[in-house]
């Protein structure tokens, strides 16, 4: 076993710069050049060096158009890369300047019905021309132009081309059919003037390979060879099992074959004087792709876990494990001075079980590790599947809640081997879900300003529960049905509740959690508040005590204070733009909300992140798939680091982050928290200067070291960003600027404080 690690994984990360935490757990397909190794993933691209195995991940945060490669073909002549998405998007990727040209063609072409994907890449030695297989027919693609030649509609889907004595063979499912390939006499983009070769029946096929003057042509369990006059010879008969590829490279042919009642695949492979030899099958439990490298070493992806590969093409297998996420899931992410716990569990659209079994993953001291019931006794000893939501007590225990075995207290001081105590209903107030008893199903967590921690207990008979500080537990009955999931708490000392399909529920447990004489409950609805739904996915507080609801068809907000259970109703927010004015994400299906530094409040929806003021009244940012490196549209978590300003997204394929312009702003200006980032700002820097560790929204003046005035306004929470131009727009000369900084009402407080630094042209 190894454990790559990728190059880029901690680089320093500027404003408005995305970070990949994208998981690269196994191999889609797998091709190579005189260099590199190219592991296509659902993330993107791993790349190898062959000499020194340095591992680099590329993904749509490093330039990729999209996720999820389906075929890989590197084209020795132009040196490019070609890949293939799901999707049937297409990119051509240069490893040296690393550039990538998008040929989204095939991805929005409306006239193309049915199954459009690219089975599989072939580029003649020598051509500047690469020919896709397509689900509707056959692409010819210039790699050197870097654009589309003929395209021929087949009719029926074809998984491989090649060419074999100056004739090109597709593969389909009725047959192989050829064309000379001579495009002064044929026109190759005429289905009609293709013919079925005889010789090789009407059998359906899936692959088909030039090798060592013989085209090598697999169906179902059978692989043949074929001169191209006698008949066919058949090779191999692996009956029960089903032929997966046929790739040649570097004197060797190799045969995959995958097992039609869920055993383990079969590696053959030719060598160039026909021998066939059976190999070490442990590389190819589930086999996708293979190649021989230059040294004869088999590079294997596989849907199993782990990057496959041997010294020898006839020797053991080797396991190399990149340092990323397990998969792809995140349900719920949380942070701890710089340590990331993603949750991959969740629940499904009938608020029942996924039976995911990833558990969680943590990022500390440089290293990601997954803790599951494979790996951990406690976990395994409950059995424990969809670990759900998450959250950490000030003292950096890590609290999870799962949706199947109850509430886990993680210790996590030792990041490897952490302390994992489980309370359920037999150790603590948590109840078995009515009419399935056996599962305890923890749907929300959050901590009051006293240190307790409140969860939800989904449909169970007392569906609300508290860890309280003295670590004593109670449960609480509430009036509106027991199907309680999302969960906050407000600087008013009130908790709110999402009730599926029946609104939004408040509650105080007054001065003391124990009496419950005095609890105070309200419920709201479309009927009595300004909720035009009773679906309630998200609930958040922001840094003014005000309550964010997120639901199916927009946001709404309640400004309550102590007055929610007596004059609230709630509020929408009006968006201007363009002159007109409309509710806040107006029927957006929001999935989550985080508050930033500045207050700004994150809404994951289905369609994206929308990003608006700390009053909700302007939209400042949007990402999505088409204008950002966003890896997915759906949003399934968001979670901001203060410290640092990393806003962390979690999508349907990955976790990355983007680091925004606001930080949380300190409780005092003191000159030890107050810094300028660069300092010296040198000629080759172009992006903004960033004043950090200021009080939330401290007035700022720069001024330049005669006293100048050059730029003034209000910090985003702590932070301050400049881009280096006067009040006039122009560019400032070099020189020692200073930074006035006041978090009161004039710049002539005792408490403003300054910070000089250097511009240097």
């Amino acid at each position: 076993m190894s454990i790559g690690n990728p190059v880029h994984s901690q680089l320093n990360q500027r404003i408005g710069e995305w970070k990949s935490y994208m998981a690269h757990s196994n191999g889609n397909f797998v091709t190579q050049s005189d260099q590199y190794v190219f592991f296509g993933t659902n993330g993107g691209i791993v790349q190898i060096n062959k000499s020194t195995e340095e591992v680099n991940l590329i993904t749509k945060v490093e330039g990729l158009s999209d996720i999820s490669v389906q075929a890989l073909a590197f084209d020795p002549k132009n040196k490019k890369l070609i890949i293939a998405y799901q999707n049937s998007n297409l990119d051509i990727y240069d490893p040296v300047d690393l550039t990538v040209i998008n040929l989204p063609d095939i991805l929005n072409n409306t006239r193309i019905l049915g199954d459009r994907i690219i089975y599989r890449i072939y580029q003649p030695p020598g051509s500047d021309e690469a020919y896709l297989a397509c689900g509707f027919g056959i692409v010819e693609l210039n790699v050197n132009k870097k654009e589309f030649g003929f395209t021929s509609f087949t009719g029926i889907p074809v998984y491989e081309t090649t060419i074999f004595k100056n004739k090109l063979y597709a593969v389909t499912e009725s047959g192989t059919y050829t064309i000379p390939y001579d495009k002064t006499q044929y026109n190759l983009s005429d289905f009609g003037q293709w013919s079925i070769e005889k010789t090789l029946g009407n059998n359906s096929f899936q692959c088909i390979q030039s090798f060592n003057d013989a085209l090598y042509i697999g169906t179902k369990s059978k692989i043949y060879r074929w001169d191209g006059n006698s008949a066919p010879i058949l090779i191999e008969d692996l009956p029960g099992f089903q032929n997966q590829y046929l790739s040649a490279h570097n004197g060797y042919l190799l045969i995959g074959y995958t097992c039609n009642d869920n055993c383990d695949g079969k590696l053959f492979a030719i060598d160039d004087q026909n021998k066939l030899m059976n190999l070490e099958s442990s590389c190819v439990p589930r086999p996708l792709y293979g190649i021989v490298d230059e040294k004869k070493r088999g590079w294997f992806a596989d849907r199993f876990q782990a990057f496959r590969s041997n010294q020898t093409l006839t020797g053991p297998c080797n396991y190399k494990y990149f340092n990323t996420p397990l998969t792809q899931y995140s349900t719920d992410i949380a942070l701890d001075h710089g340590k990331v716990y993603i949750a991959s569990g969740g629940i499904n659209a009938s608020y029942s079980y996924l039976f995911r079994g990833d558990g969680f993953f943590s990022f500390a001291d440089g290293i990601w590790r997954v803790f599951n019931r494979g790996n951990n006794t406690t976990m395994a000893n409950a059995d424990l599947v969809d670990l759900y939501k998450l959250a950490i007590d000030p003292n950096g225990l890590l609290y999870i809640g799962t949706y199947w075995g109850g509430l886990m207290q993680c210790d996590m001081k030792d990041p490897a081997n952490p302390i994992i105590k489980l309370f359920d209903k037999s150790n603590s107030s948590l109840q078995g879900t009515t009419g399935d008893l056996a599962r305890t199903r923890v749907g929300g967590l959050t901590f009051d300003q006293n240190g307790n921690l409140w969860m939800t207990n989904y449909l169970a008979e007392r569906p609300v529960s508290v860890l309280k500080k003295d670590g004593t537990w109670k449960n609480f009955s509430t009036p509106s049905n027991t199907t309680l999931l999302a969960c906050a708490a407000d600087s008013a000392g009130n908790l709110w509740f999402s009730s599926v399909k029946q609104g939004l529920l408040v509650m105080n447990t007054g001065k003391d959690i124990n009496n419950t004489g005095d609890d105070r409950y309200k419920l709201f609805t479309n009927a009595n508040s300004v909720l035009a739904t009773n679906l309630i996915n998200a609930i958040a507080t922001d840094l003014d005590g005000s309550v964010w609801i997120g639901t199916d068809v927009g946001v709404y907000v309640f400004e309550c204070g102590s007055d929610v259970f007596t004059n609230c109703t709630g509020s929408k927010r009006i968006v201007v733009q363009q002159d007109l004015g409309s509710n806040l994400l107006d029927k957006e299906d929001i999935q989550c909300i985080a508050i930033d530094g500045g207050n700004r409040k994150w809404f994951g929806t289905r369609h994206g992140v929308f990003v608006v003021s700390s009053g909700g009244d302007q939209l400042e940012h949007q990402y999505n798939i088409d204008n950002s490196p966003l890896f997915d549209n759906l949003i399934t978590a968001l979670r901001y680091d203060g410290t640092s300003g990393e806003m962390f997204i979690g999508t349907g394929s990955g976790v990355q982050s983007i680091r925004t312009e606001a930080t949380q702003g300190s409780l005092t200006n003191q000159y030890s928290d107050i810094y300028v980032f660069p300092n010296p700002v040198r000629p080759e820097y172009n992006g903004p200067i960033s004043i950090q560790g200021m009080r939330r929204n401290s007035h700022i003046k720069i001024t330049n070291f005669n006293g100048q005035l050059v730029s003034q306004g209000t910090s985003n929470g702590g932070t301050y960003l400049w881009d280096g131009l006067d009040l006039k727009g122009r560019k400032v000369d070099s020189g020692v600027y200073i930074v006035w900084i006041s978090a009161g009402d004039g710049f002539e407080s005792a408490d403003v404080k300054s910070v000089k630094f250097a511009i240097v042209r």
